[in-house]
């Protein structure tokens, strides 16, 4: 992802967010919700599943994303 990949457009209510996600070059713009973590988003959003969920709890590093590079 791009280091300036997620910029917020506009909020379509007080719990969501229209973003745009660049990921390998390739914009995907989405509404999310607020409480969404992005190896969610990634992979059962936009169908990208090298991401893998390990611990459940961000502690292992198996969902590990690069940003900006």
């Amino acid at each position: 992802m791009d280091r300036d990949s997620a910029r917020p457009v506009t909020s379509p209510d007080r719990h969501h967010s229209e973003v745009t996600l660049r990921v390998n070059g390739k914009p995907y713009p989405l509404t999310v919700d607020h409480r969404s973590v992005l190896l969610d988003v990634l992979r059962e959003d936009l169908g990208l599943t090298g991401a893998k969920k390990g611990c459940d709890h961000g502690q292992c590093g198996a969902c590990t994303v690069l940003v900006g590079g």
